[in-house]
């Protein structure tokens, strides 16, 4: 049965502003934009509820929380905020750093525990990693997995049963995959990284909802 859009928006941005990426919290969405923004939004209208401004200096991830209420974003500044969409206040409720001042480009969480990836900026090899924080006692990462890639880390995926191992796969010119088992963990974690470093390309600053005819 094919889709039948139902809504288009723009969600109010300026021009020449791209969307990244989407989440929701219950029923509230949210979006990042090229313009450091966040953007809160109602479906099936599209109708903007909030604008965030200045959420990072580089918003470069936004990820769905563990409850209903929150959502994570993580920025190229090395940061990462836990926003509650029920607060009035413009700030985030949770702000973690990276320790070694990496930007972070892909988050993901499951419970109380946030996997963040960062960012490669260097030409060649760059350190880059996966760290893992509980948000119970999120001033310092309780697992940090390094490795030297040219690859910037773009998604993160938890394993929905195995919660005992991690898994890394990596899109490179070898297409090179690579397993790993820690008894420790608290779950499992796909990764796919960009090669050099890019960051994906955005094709389109248009939301759209579609549902069956």
């Amino acid at each position: 049965m094919a889709a039948k859009q139902l809504a288009s928006s723009n969600l109010a941005t300026p021009p020449e502003t791209y969307l990244y990426n989407i989440a929701c919290a219950g029923s509230t969405y949210v979006t990042i934009g090229s313009d450091d923004s966040l953007r809160l939004f109602n479906l099936p209208d599209l109708k903007v509820s909030r604008t965030i401004s200045a959420a990072h200096t580089g918003l470069s991830c936004l990820a769905s929380g563990s409850s209903s209420e929150i959502f994570l974003t993580g920025g190229r500044d090395a940061r990462i905020r836990i926003w509650d969409h029920r607060s009035a206040s413009p700030t985030a409720s949770i702000e973690i750093t990276e320790p070694k001042g990496a930007g972070f480009s892909a988050l993901k969480c499951a419970g109380n525990f946030v996997a963040a990836g960062t960012e490669s900026t260097k030409e060649g090899l760059g350190d880059v990693s996966v760290l893992v924080y509980d948000l119970r006692s999120p001033a310092t990462p309780i697992r940090i997995y390094a490795e030297s890639h040219t690859d910037t880390i773009t998604s993160l995926t938890w394993h929905p049963t195995q919660s005992n191992h991690m898994s890394k796969a990596w899109r490179c010119a070898l297409s090179k995959t690579q397993w790993l088992s820690d008894g420790s963990s608290e779950a499992q974690i796909k990764l796919e990284h960009l090669e050099s470093g890019r960051r994906p390309q955005c094709v389109s600053n248009e939301m759209l909802v579609c549902g069956r005819s």
